[in-house]
């Protein structure tokens, strides 16, 4: 479950039961986590060792989504008692342009077929340069599984994002990963759509929707411990069931980008990794 951001509100009179109970378990976890970060042997009162662990993963992680344009996480995994970071290692990207605009990073080559182009036209507004095109359902781009790709050891799921520009209003697919998720145009109306993706049967529907020719970002996170997807920022969590979920493994499944028109830029494939643990059973 991914902590939320404050809304900072005008000042009011007080606060309610719900709020100081929200209050009061957040600095709980917060206080388990830092004082086991920094260790029995750091000085100075336990509040100002708290804030100064506070400070420094907040601008850890500031910077590391400023420079990578993701979300980073930390999942309260209630069933196991512990805090994981999840954190995302590239895979793949691909920005559709320059010369070899087919050719993502670490020179693997993406396969378009049945009509997928690269679009430089100024017809429509372009996110940077150029852009993947798909006129019609049946073209597609397809992002090889490659040998190479690291996620043994500590991988928990896979993410997604990219730049998205609708050009109907259809339903259907637009990125496609086998059985480990699917991402698809779940709802239209004259001139908007709204997005989901669905994993083990867990499916997280955005709120917002997103205008017929207009650039949005989406990102998606699919994990043992949950499933979002984020629509410029926001952010919407599937519910999980109580047992039995699970997210199969995408080794060895190709990436298809394709099943409504539009257009796609900036795409980015990455694995999930838990960077770091914290079981809260020590804690105590």
């Amino acid at each position: 479950m991914n902590v939320p951001p404050v809304n900072i509100r005008h000042p009011r009179a007080g606060f309610t039961m719900l709020e100081l109970l929200v209050v009061i378990s957040i600095l709980i976890v917060a206080v388990l986590l830092f004082a086991t970060f920094l260790g029995p042997g750091a000085t100075g009162p336990a509040i100002e060792r708290s804030v100064r662990g506070i400070r420094a993963m907040v601008t850890n992680v500031r910077q590391n989504s400023s420079i990578r344009k993701v979300h980073s996480e930390l999942v309260l995994d209630y069933r196991n008692d512990q805090v994981v970071a999840l954190a995302r290692r590239r895979l793949v990207s691909f920005a559709f342009d320059g010369q070899q605009n087919t050719v993502g990073s670490g020179n693997v080559i993406g396969v378009p077929s049945a009509g997928a182009l690269i679009q430089a036209s100024r017809t429509y507004l372009l996110r940077d340069g150029a852009a993947l095109e798909l006129p019609d359902s049946h073209a597609s781009f397809t992002v090889p599984w490659m040998d190479h790709y690291d996620v043994a050891g500590d991988y928990e799921g896979i993410a997604v994002s990219f730049d998205f520009f609708p050009l109907a209003g259809a339903p259907g697919n637009i990125v496609t990963m086998g059985s480990v998720f699917s991402i698809s145009v779940a709802a239209s109306r004259d001139n908007a759509v709204k997005l989901a993706v669905s994993s083990g049967g867990v499916t997280a529907t955005s709120d917002s929707w997103v205008a017929l020719y207009r650039w949005c970002t989406v990102e998606i996170a699919t994990s043992r411990y949950g499933v979002s997807i984020y629509v410029d920022g926001r952010v919407n969590e599937g519910q999980l069931p109580d047992v039995g979920f699970s997210v199969p493994s995408a080794m060895g499944v190709d990436a298809r980008i394709g099943g409504v028109p539009c257009r796609i830029d900036n795409f980015e494939l990455n694995s999930l990794i838990s960077s770091q643990t914290l079981d809260l059973g020590r804690c105590s």
